[in-house]
């Protein structure tokens, strides 16, 4: 059997689940109106219908509740930023830890290539180039006048 639900019934709801928990979904909403009353009713009606109760039920606390209201989100706000302090701190010295640890490897790795460069003969790219130039001539001349073993 189609039951059909009415606007009231589902802003009745919206208003009382919205009252309760701030941030309702639609889903949430059709999900109960199911359970309660068989029908879940269309998804674009029922989300119209919690826009609109979202918007009419006013976020401000009662005078009394004010000033305490006011007190906890100042003491709320007041941890957060030492919270946010603490976390850039935290940030600030696990960067300065992995530079210095990079400049630690650069600094050994060039300890090393000199250690290296002092341990061989000095000899220049270029020499090293003439040098072989100088021994394929050769040995294509000395080819002439005998074979090659390999």
């Amino acid at each position: 059997m189609n039951r059909k639900l009415t606007d009231a019934q589902i802003e009745a709801l919206c208003r009382e689940l919205v009252a309760v928990q701030r941030r309702v979904g639609v889903r949430t909403i059709m999900a109960e109106l199911r359970r309660r009353h068989g029908a879940s009713g269309r998804t674009a009606r029922v989300a119209q219908i919690l826009r609109r109760a979202e918007q009419s039920i006013s976020v401000v606390p009662a005078a009394g509740e004010g000033r305490a209201a006011l007190l906890t989100m100042a003491e709320r706000l007041r941890q957060a930023e030492v919270r946010a302090a603490r976390a850039e701190e935290l940030e600030r010295r696990h960067q300065d830890y992995w530079a210095r640890r990079y400049a630690e490897k650069a600094d050994e790795l060039e300890r090393k290539y000199a250690a290296v460069l002092k341990s061989r003969p000095a000899i220049t790219s270029d020499e090293y180039l003439r040098l072989h130039q100088r021994v394929a001539e050769l040995s294509r001349r000395l080819a002439r006048y005998e074979p090659v073993e390999r």
